[in-house]
């Protein structure tokens, strides 16, 4: 990794680890504790800081649809291809 060089780019560096931290935390915790850990008053904040990849999606997905709790009278290819778009 480069060296900083100057105040932008370490604040840069600081923004970027911050959304990436939220975004790991998010896998393990409801929204709403995420959004009072991360300091944040809007709960919309929280959710520009949380990057969820397509795995993500996919492994939230499976987790549902093996709890039956998903709604019914919607496959689940439809389902899931919804929620990727």
């Amino acid at each position: 990794m480069g060296q900083v060089t100057s105040i932008e780019e370490a604040m840069v560096v600081l923004h970027a680890c911050r959304h990436t931290c939220i975004t790991r935390w998010a896998k393990h915790m409801d929204p709403f504790t995420l959004h009072v850990l991360a300091g944040h008053t809007d709960m919309n904040t929280t959710k520009r800081c949380v990057h969820p990849s397509e795995a993500d999606i996919r492994e939230a997905m499976d987790r549902v649809q093996k709890s039956k709790v998903h709604a019914p009278g919607r496959d689940d290819a439809s389902r899931t291809a919804t929620l990727l778009m």
